[in-house]
């Protein structure tokens, strides 16, 4: 495989994020449940930007996950990279 692209900065990394969190409207949350089993999802989300608002059920297996305290890791669109 042959890099073509530069490798973004941190400044630059940081301002795409922020740029997807502005326009897309759902987002991939990964979550694992105590026995390791892994969940990924779509979810509806909003960035007000200063935190990510998903929308789940508690009783579906990510609002599980999520309300017991499991650290998610989370992608937009089709070319983000896992936060």
């Amino acid at each position: 495989m042959e890099i073509i692209e530069p490798l973004r900065g941190p400044r630059q990394r940081r301002a795409d994020v922020l740029d997807r969190l502005e326009r897309e409207i759902d987002i991939w949350v990964a979550t694992a449940g105590p026995d390791g089993v892994p969940c990924l999802v779509a979810l509806w989300f909003v960035w007000d930007g200063e935190c990510l608002w998903l929308s789940t059920r508690l009783t579906n297996p990510t609002g599980r996950n999520l309300r017991d305290g499991g650290r998610p890791g989370w992608r937009s669109g089709t070319r983000g990279t896992w936060c």
